[in-house]
């Protein structure tokens, strides 16, 4: 056995050419199928990370324009969902804003806070760090200038902010000029997953509760994403029913939701997670298969090629007494050193294969920075080698073995090629229909990035610059405080020699998030059919 492998590697050692090009080519499909099979199992398949994750829901507003519309909720939608919907055990709700924190010292920093309902944390299963989480009785109402705000704090600001001082539950600290009392740390890895058009940021610091008297708040102001958690024994199909029962008393009891047609409807979390990069993942994984096929095809075509080519020596070493088992075994073993040769590169090539196709897409990816080649995937990548080593080289080492001895050297040496043409064409069928399914994909891949690409933003981003401001609550209070402040920055910045033009607005092209708000041509109107038109509108300063 060890003379056999140590002349198998005198003869890759001896003729490195195709041995070296089949194993580069088997790399790039191993490598490509590692990759996708990476990105797909850390975004598509992998459970969110939170307790039971198939028990969450999210449950969205539609409208009779737009019955799918991932629309949030006002309080009290949330409200009645919450005491209506009996398939739905715990229901939060939650949004974003920002503001300014204010240290004691060092400087201030604008960051990005979630307003939660009581329990919110309670419903995903998690258990902060350090401290407590928001409980039902955190969230009301503030009764006085005592009545002080708490705050928990994201992991990740914590230790940046505060050196990942544990003293610093407790502390009082200050975000928009309002002192907020720590009461807690969330973990280092908890991050909330919401979908990419849920019109939020999740890059939070941080989370405190809503407080607010949600029964007295109008019904036409949107602005919560409500998740709920399934009741024992219910399913999807049952919370959907009962929603949308909800949707039509709700519709009957308030012109508001008669008017815009109000719908409701529940949807797993998961699924919404994913949703926007589902069908650019599964095009991906086309791919990567059709090119691993076709790389199989094509080590099999070199192989045949190869063997084909040692058919004589092959003969005289079957007359000289050795048996085809042995000398097949040979070929395989021949085999198995170039598959495991380029199976240990393409796993080497997986990881920049996988952060290339998530750069395809930056910032898209649903937990793209959690995607990484786990053993498993590494043991079932060994599998896959040990299964290419059998389809690659079986029928080449066949075909090189199957010459009778004695027969093939009274013919001189001649083979008889029928058999190798048959498998040659074979294996032009199955690469030629392998790659036109990697042309397809590719192309629609390319296409879909291409249309992104030729897009007209409709403004011209060269030579922009822009920062955002937050300004402290206790301060400014309202539009009379905002406008001064405005005018005096864009004066101030038009003043500089470099700024030809300063302006402002309440949001930027391509980023503005925000819930539509009612709008009408004319007063008359807006007391008839207030709320059912609705639009997205941004604030400007002049030019």
């Amino acid at each position: 056995m060890v003379s056999d492998l140590l002349q198998v590697v005198r003869g890759l050692i001896r003729r490195p050419g195709t041995p070296l090009f089949a194993t580069l080519t088997l790399g790039m499909g191993v490598a490509a199928v590692v990759g996708v099979g990476s990105v797909v199992k850390g975004v598509l398949l992998r459970d969110l990370p939170y307790l039971d994750p198939d028990g969450l829901v999210l449950v969205w507003r539609g409208t009779s324009d737009q019955p799918d519309l991932r629309g949030p909720l006002s309080p009290p939608d949330w409200l009645d969902i919450q005491e209506r919907v009996s398939s739905l055990d715990d229901v939060a709700a939650v949004n974003s804003f920002r503001t300014t924190f204010q240290p004691v010292e060092g400087d201030p920093e604008q960051v990005h806070l979630g307003v939660v309902t009581g329990g919110f944390f309670d419903v995903l299963g998690i258990v902060p760090a350090l401290g407590r989480g928001i409980r039902p009785d955190d969230d009301r109402p503030s009764t006085g200038p005592d009545d002080q705000a708490v705050v928990v704090l994201d992991h990740n600001f914590w230790e940046r902010r505060f050196g990942g001082d544990p003293g610093v539950i407790g502390r009082t600290i200050v975000f928009g000029g309002t002192d907020h009392l720590v009461i807690g740390v969330m973990p280092g890895d908890f991050r909330l997953l919401l979908p990419a058009d849920a019109g939020m940021t999740t890059d939070l610091q941080g989370w405190t509760p809503l407080s607010i008297d949600y029964g007295s708040q109008p019904r036409d102001g949107f602005y919560l994403k409500v998740l709920a958690r399934l009741a024992e024994g219910a399913g999807v199909e049952r919370a959907e029913a009962e929603v949308r029962s909800l949707a039509a008393a709700l519709r009957f009891e308030n012109p508001e939701h008669a008017e815009a047609g109000f719908s409701l409807r529940v949807a797993p979390l998961h699924d919404e997670v994913v949703d926007h990069v589902r069908p650019f993942l599964v095009i991906l994984a086309l791919v990567g298969g059709a090119l691993l096929i076709v790389t199989c095809a094509n080590v099999s075509a070199l192989l045949l090629v190869r063997f084909m080519g040692r058919v004589g020596g092959t003969a005289l070493r079957r007359a000289l007494g050795a048996e085809r088992l042995r000398l097949l075994a040979s070929f395989l073993a021949e085999t198995g050193a170039i598959v495991g040769a380029g199976t240990l590169l393409g796993i080497s090539l997986a990881g920049p294969a996988t952060r290339g196709m998530l750069a395809l897409q930056p910032g898209v990816v649903p937990r793209s920075d959690e995607v990484a080649i786990d053993g498993m995937l590494v043991l079932a990548t060994v599998a896959l080698a040990a299964l290419i080593t059998f389809a690659c080289g079986l029928g080449p080492a066949l075909l090189g073995t199957a010459h009778h001895p004695a027969k093939f050297l009274r013919s001189g040496g001649k083979q008889d090629t029928r058999v190798t043409r048959h498998m040659h064409r074979g294996l032009v069928v199955f690469q030629v229909a392998a790659s036109f399914l990697l042309l397809y994909g590719t192309g629609t891949l390319l296409a879909e990035l291409a249309r992104v690409a030729r897009q007209d933003p409709g403004y011209q981003a060269e030579g922009v610059l822009t920062f955002s401001v937050s300004l402290p609550f206790g301060q400014y209070r309202g539009p009379s405080t905002w406008a001064p402040f405005y005018d005096a920055l864009t004066e101030r910045l038009e003043a500089h020699p470099e700024v030809v033009r300063a302006s402002v607005a309440s949001g930027l092209p391509t980023s503005i998030r925000g819930e539509p708000e009612p709008w009408a041509p004319d007063v008359a109107a807006a007391t008839e059919t207030w709320g059912a038109r609705r639009a997205l509108h941004v604030v400007t300063g002049e030019g």
